[in-house]
This record gives C-alpha cells, structure tokens and sequence, in this order.
C-alpha cells in the first residue's frame, strides 16, 4: 500500500483518539483490508498509528496521577495497576 504522507499524519491522529481501522479507512478512502494489513506491518503507518495511541496513553496517565496525588480513589487503584503491571512485565 502507498500512503502519503498526508495519509500517515491522519493515522497518527487516528491513533490518538483509538478509532478502529474500518473508521480509518473510510475517512482516508482506501481498502480496510489493505489497511489493517499496513497497520498490523512494520511499516511508517504502523509506527504513526502507535505513536498517536502512546501520546494519548500517556496524556491519560499524567492527568490519572495528577488526579491519584489530589487523593481520588479511583486513580489511585489506575496508577496502581500501571505500576504494577510495569513491574510483572519488566518494562521499565
């Protein structure tokens, strides 16, 4: 699949707010097959869609802790979990 760059820039937005590959490819207009097998490939729009995902991640994150450190339970139980789940997987 040739993707411009364009096309790539959309993915990494695409990313960012998790919208599922057939949504990705009606708006950008190309073959969903084609397209979940570019996003499941070592390839430029794969990276793009991850980098997108992991800076929305970890914007969810920052605001958890804020909240964890301003004494609500709930994040409190979330950064938790992220610690932990850090510390089974060694990926620290």
């Amino acid at each position: 699949m040739n993707l411009s760059e364009e096309q790539i820039s959309k993915i990494k937005e695409f990313g960012q707010t998790f919208t599922p590959v057939s949504d990705m490819a009606l708006l950008l207009d190309v073959d969903r097959d084609e397209l979940r097998q570019e996003i499941e490939s070592d390839t430029p729009a794969r990276k793009a869609w991850l980098q997108g995902r992991a800076e929305t991640e970890q914007e969810i994150r920052k605001e958890e802790i804020n909240l964890a450190k301003n004494g609500s339970p709930m994040a409190i139980q979330h950064v938790k979990s992220y610690i932990e789940t850090l510390i089974a997987t060694e990926d620290l």
